[in-house]
């Protein structure tokens, strides 16, 4: 199954199952999730199109190191 946003809900991201796809900017999404622990997050996903471009991932690495 290709990752697209509404397929997103109720899939399992690592240590994160993911609930309800929330929203969405140009170059990833945003889903509500629950860590395995319990706690609510919410996860930004990068889009697969970007997965492979070095500039798209290394802003995306950067962001989540920013926000952290």
């Amino acid at each position: 199954m290709a990752l697209e946003p509404e397929t997103l809900p109720e899939q399992r991201i690592g240590p994160y199952q993911t609930s309800a796809f929330i929203g969405g900017g140009g170059f990833a999404w945003v889903v509500a999730a629950r860590h395995d622990g319990g706690t609510k997050v919410a996860l930004k996903v990068l889009k697969p199109k970007y997965a492979n471009d070095k500039q798209f991932t290394e802003r995306f690495l950067k962001e989540a190191e920013t926000a952290g």
